[in-house]
């Protein structure tokens, strides 16, 4: 008889495979960075006099990123996929629904897609479960992250996603020491300015910073450059932070296991037991290979 933990093994496995990729990005991203990826320059505007800062080299952000994001995503969405299948295994009862291909985790655009969506990709699932897929509003603006989430999977079968650049996100800004001044140092009074349309994506050229008239180049000056993804098709027009973004999708995902939980059950599992693919729990094939009532069944 499959446990729920075992009907669950391959939904959690895919979850567990999801975080290993973000983890990847996570170790590669941060060696990209310390190979010195983006040098600073400076220069002055030719009529405005004011100085600029700019990036004066930049490497190409490998494509690994964007396919372990991609990998990441799909393992996520590959986890709804099973658990929806679970849903409708064990209410059916049987090892292999007849609507094997259609079933999947439903997420529409509207509302009203989604309703007419989910009777076919989730048929056979207790009306528990349907009632949860329900409360989840899953379609854009009923669960914009669960949405986006489904959008960036079907992105990424076709290309891969916009993540082949970083956007800088802050910049440390120390002012320049006046002269007589004795008070503190100004690197103490140095502070990260934040960035209102992050620089996207960072290239050579990319202007950073503009200084006032004639100043003097600011060594101190620092910028902090952070993996992002932006996918106008899925509703990320501003540069979102890549990591995080994807341990929100993990977050989601796992709670969306959990609230589903309790609707999945145990039933026999009679695999290798005689009874056909398709046959409903509780049925029995005859020798003549006609389905009969099995004694126990009322």
């Amino acid at each position: 008889m499959p446990s729920v933990a075992l009907r669950l093994r391959h939904v959690k496995s895919k979850i567990k495979w999801a975080k290993k990729h973000i983890v990847e990005l996570d170790q590669a991203w941060g060696a990209f960075k310390k190979s010195n990826p983006y040098v600073l320059g400076t220069k002055l505007h030719p009529k405005t006099k004011r100085r600029i800062y700019y990036i004066a080299s930049a490497m190409r952000v490998p494509i690994l990123f964007s396919l372990l994001a991609g990998g990441a995503i799909q393992a996520l969405v590959s986890a709804l996929d099973y658990l929806a299948y679970e849903l409708v295994r064990s209410h059916t009862g049987v090892d292999l629904p007849p609507n094997f291909r259609d079933i999947q985790f439903p997420v529409a655009d509207t509302a009203k897609k989604y309703r007419a969506r989910r009777g076919r990709v989730i048929r056979g699932a207790s009306r528990a479960a349907i009632k949860a897929i329900n409360a989840l509003k899953p379609y854009k603006r009923g669960n914009r992250l669960l949405w986006t989430l489904a959008r960036l999977n079907n992105i990424d079968k076709h290309r891969l996603l916009m993540t082949a650049a970083a956007g800088v996100i802050q910049l440390k800004y120390v002012p320049p020491t006046p002269p007589g001044w004795r008070g503190a140092p100004m690197a103490q009074l140095a502070i990260w300015l934040d960035f209102k349309h992050p620089v996207f994506p960072v290239e050579q050229g990319s202007e950073l910073f503009i200084d006032l008239p004639n100043a003097e180049i600011n060594d101190q000056i620092q910028f902090r450059v952070q993996i992002a993804i932006r996918e106008i098709e899925a509703g990320i027009v501003k540069p979102q932070p890549l990591i995080d973004t994807l341990h929100q999708f993990t977050t989601l995902v796992e709670g969306i296991v959990g609230a589903l939980t309790p609707c999945l059950r145990s039933t026999p599992d009679t695999r290798g037991h005689g009874r056909r693919r398709g046959t409903p729990a509780g049925v029995r094939q005859s020798s003549s290979g006609t389905p009969s009532k099995s004694s126990n069944t009322p």
